[in-house]
């Protein structure tokens, strides 16, 4: 969904939006991002529309959507609609959706390299604090071009798992590089039940693939980071301030760009903290975002006692 939000005579400022999705307030989002049509409308800058993706929040077959300016609670124009899906009531149909979703990877074999997987690499070099005592995760390790090119790169590390779909990816892995220490698993990241814990998780070119979205598997990886452990990540976004949240088919690929409001918050969700979000790859019709996240410390128990 999108729309955009402008105070007539402030034409540099930015009004928030409150998301209300079946009477519960969902998330406050800033009508800051641009869209040339109301610049050439007349309205300022032309930074002032919104994205937001409601499908993680679509909780029953009819789902009321309210949208209402922050500061005042009033209803935006064409601020209410309906939005009809099965998916949240139809396991069937989830389940048919979330396969489809995933049968670019579930049969791959040597699977190209990510897109831009050798600037992920030099971006996370100087990042991800590489020691001889390192457990490191690979969510969708593919062909196993990340874990060669840190390897080539004598990357100190104690341990590396690799985790994909593909069962042949994983057999001809297991034939190259098969060790005690470094081992590659089948199985889906977002529920395999990881039997230890590790220092760093790094995925390229997964997650903005993954239906319906990316936070059941940020919810799993963060239970087998240790505490303060990091997430490294890339996705595909449409405009350079990440503004921009939305989802749809490609085909039989499914494809969803985060804002980084909506990713801020589904990685807290998870129980994380968004590090940083560097534009690390430009085109014409979209960048990528190299994401980094550090999964919080439990909260300690302090205690004042009255003597």
């Amino acid at each position: 969904m999108q729309g955009w939000a402008y105070q007539e005579g402030y034409p540099k400022s930015t009004i928030a939006v409150d998301i209300h999705i079946n009477n519960r307030f969902i998330a406050r989002v800033p009508a800051g991002t641009f869209r040339s049509d109301l610049q050439e409308r007349g309205y300022g800058s032309g930074y002032h529309a919104f994205f937001f993706n409601p499908l993680d929040y679509l909780t029953a077959r009819s789902n009321l959507i309210q949208v209402v300016e922050a500061s005042t609670g009033q209803l935006l124009a064409h601020g209410v609609r309906t939005v009809e899906t099965e998916l949240a009531t139809n396991r069937d149909a989830y389940r048919r959706a979330r396969v489809r979703s995933q049968l670019r990877w579930l049969n791959a074999a040597h699977a190209p390299a990510p897109p831009d997987a050798l600037e992920f690499i030099h971006r996370l070099e100087p990042a991800a604090h590489f020691h001889p005592h390192l457990r490191i995760l690979e969510i969708g390790c593919g062909s196993g071009y990340l874990f060669e090119q840190l390897r080539a790169r004598e990357k100190p590390f104690h341990s590396y798992w690799g985790l994909d779909l593909s069962r042949p990816n994983i057999e001809s892995l297991h034939a190259r590089f098969g060790t005690p220490d470094i081992r590659f698993l089948t199985g889906d990241a977002s529920t395999y039940p990881f039997p230890c814990q590790f220092n760093l998780a790094l995925a390229s070119g997964v997650f903005e693939g993954l239906f319906p979205s990316l936070l059941p598997m940020l919810k799993n990886v963060c239970r087998t980071l240790v505490p303060g452990g990091l997430l490294f990540f890339d996705l595909i976004v449409q405009d350079d301030r990440a503004g921009i949240s939305r989802a749809s088919w490609v085909g039989d690929n499914w494809l969803r760009l985060y804002s980084q409001q909506e990713l801020r918050r589904l990685l807290t969700e998870a129980g994380m903290e968004l590090l940083d979000f560097p534009m690390y790859a430009v085109a014409d019709t979209h960048h990528r975002m190299l994401v980094s996240a550090m999964k919080l410390h439990p909260m300690p128990e302090n205690t004042f006692e009255k003597s």
